[in-house]
């Protein structure tokens, strides 16, 4: 962990702060493995502090003219198109994700509107807020390392590392899957468990999405085998194997009320090991 990690409450904290005090001075970066929630960590900043539009422009998928926007000529002069994603209305956060994924042609763009709040004719309005993500180059998600010039432009540089109190609380909030919450609250010790250097699915909070959405498609069934494949191909063999004897072990437990009015004849698992 280093020196810089925060957890997603604090980053937002960081950011929300720095708004208040200058929109235009700070230029964030949000580091980070592959799903933990960068990208809805900006949408719930962007309404704390009353933000009314959001702009995400995925870099990865961008060519320099789609920043800069694709020249034409006029009267022999060449003029440049204001790209679809310009904002033009106030209050707007553009979110520039996978900046690390993206060609050095395009980081040179990204640099020039980051530093000067234009490229070309297109100025950024001056109550633009502009925040970047991506992967570390050491994440092997397909970022380089990134250019000491653009890197030197942001600030604050914050690595987000979501810890499993606020995850669950935040599953609890919103109506998440009740079995994938009890998995973390009663085994995980985290809800980031990804080396780049094995290969398949892992534990992160998009992975633990996407396991409880996958429950909640197969009606919680941990003996479906369709649930069980999808489940190993999001959490891994580890993990997915972990959490369906969890789930197995809970539904064999028996109901609060039957242990209450039948206590001798209550069917409790004796070896969850088996489950």
């Amino acid at each position: 962990m280093s020196n810089n990690s925060v957890s997603i409450a604090q980053a937002k904290r960081t950011l929300i702060s720095c708004f208040n005090s200058s929109p235009r001075t700070f230029r964030p970066l949000l580091q980070g493995a592959p799903g933990t929630a960068k990208t809805s960590l900006v949408e719930q900043v962007t309404k704390d502090i009353g933000y009314e539009h959001f702009e995400t422009v995925i870099l990865s998928q961008m060519t320099p003219e789609h920043i800069t926007g694709y020249p034409y000529v006029v009267d022999g002069e060449m003029r440049y198109a204001r790209p679809t994603w310009w904002p033009t209305k106030p209050k707007t956060v553009v979110f520039f994700d996978e900046i690390g994924q993206c060609p050095m042609a395009v980081q040179n763009v990204a640099m020039q509107i980051i530093h000067e709040r234009r490229v070309g004719p297109h100025v950024l309005p001056d109550d633009c807020i502009v925040i970047a993500a991506g992967n570390r180059a050491e994440d092997r998600a397909g970022s380089t390392v990134m250019q000491t010039a653009l890197r030197t432009r942001f600030f604050p540089v914050l690595t987000v590392e979501p810890t499993k109190d606020e995850w669950c609380d935040h599953a609890t909030e919103t109506g998440f899957n009740p079995f994938v919450i009890a998995w973390v609250r009663a085994v995980r010790h985290n809800v980031l468990d990804f080396d780049p250097r094995e290969k398949g699915g892992f534990v992160s909070p998009r992975t633990l999405e996407q396991a409880g959405h996958l429950m909640t498609a197969f009606n919680d069934d941990p003996e479906n085998p369709d649930l069980v494949a999808s489940l190993y191909g999001v959490l891994g063999d580890r993990d997915a194997s972990q959490f369906l004897a969890f789930v197995k072990t809970v539904c064999r437990m028996p109901a609060y009320d039957e242990i209450r009015t039948q206590p001798l004849s209550a069917a409790v698992v004796e070896d969850m090991t088996d489950a």
